[in-house]
């Protein structure tokens, strides 16, 4: 459906007095229009059919009840696959890069984990709702064929494979609890000084350093060595006593977490720029891949070396 399509057919209510109307679909196959009129709010336009539809109307009413960040529904269209949706502002944490603000979302973060793991495998998802082992490697065989195989045009072999492997069998080892899946800036904003959350219809029950690794080492902001060290410490502390984990042993799993997320952020912005034609997403592959260098720099491991390769 066009933009005038839509508008045709939300409630007379919400189209009355509309001087603003703005298209932030990003990188969605999903249309997103924040409007502006008497009243702001956005409108999502979706296939009604689809997986992520059904599941953001479900877990949006999930997370709403615990009052953990999302936005309210106002109005459903079942049948057009078009939700009107609360506006959380512009106030996004792309813009928002000082450590204070990354504190406030930490404790979100871990609110969000802690609570919203509670009665969330009862939901009646249309798809597996743990983010295992499995869907690690689904992950790493998305990166081989939209970055190495499409825009490096680099074969993969056993030894890449091994490394992917150890990289799914140490994640998926890890305590599990509720989990954003595109935990990063884009999706994080504060609205009346409390952090509020967009695009969570593909959680899971998954490793608990998958957000935090999204969020620290998210490609859109530049987040600095000294504020991501400071961040990662903060969130030992504050989940440690669940975790009964050191921080060396924590900071391990963070980093190998990183390379995996990153990895699955290169594919993604390679077939967003090369496949679906949305250039803009281009310019995050350099800051993705430094990012990717830089952990692997760091980490010390021969089962790393194929990756090594491919970067240095």
């Amino acid at each position: 459906m066009e933009v005038e399509d839509i508008l045709k057919v939300i409630p007379e209510r919400y189209r009355k007095g509309v001087r603003e109307v703005k298209n932030v679909s990003g990188g969605s196959d999903r249309i997103f229009l924040k409007i502006k009129g008497r009243e702001e709010f956005v409108v999502i336009k979706d296939n009604p059919c689809s997986n992520d539809f059904l599941s953001y109307i479900k877990i949006q009413r999930f997370l709403y009840k615990k009052g953990l960040g999302v936005p309210e529904i106002y109005y459903k269209d079942f049948k057009r696959g078009i939700l009107i949706v609360e506006e959380l502002g512009e106030t996004s944490l792309e813009i928002m890069t000082y450590e204070k603000s990354y504190k406030k979302v930490i404790d979100f973060l871990i609110d969000l984990q802690i609570k919203g793991i509670r009665g969330f495998l009862n939901l009646q998802l249309p798809y597996k709702k743990i983010f295992d082992r499995q869907k690690l490697l689904c992950e790493t065989d998305y990166f081989k064929k939209f970055y190495l195989n499409h825009y490096r045009k680099i074969r993969g072999n056993q030894l890449l494979n091994k490394t992917f492997e150890f990289l799914a069998d140490r994640v998926s080892e890890l305590h599990c609890f509720f989990m954003h899946r595109d935990f990063q800036s884009k999706n994080i904003f504060i609205k009346d000084g409390k952090v509020r959350i967009t695009d969570f219809q593909t959680a899971h029950k998954g490793p608990f350093t998958y957000d935090v690794a999204s969020l620290l080492f998210d490609p859109y902001v530049n987040l600095s060595k000294n504020v991501i060290k400071k961040i990662s410490r903060y969130y030992h502390e504050k989940i440690r006593r669940r975790i009964n984990m050191r921080f060396e042993e924590f900071d391990f799993y963070l980093n190998l977490t990183g390379i995996q997320r990153l990895c699955q952020a290169l594919a993604a912005f390679v077939k967003l720029s090369e496949v679906k034609g949305k250039k803009e997403f281009k310019k995050y592959i350099p800051t993705a891949e430094n990012r990717i260098r830089s952990i692997l720099y760091k980490l010390k491991f021969y089962e790393l070396k194929s990756l090594k390769d491919i970067f240095f």
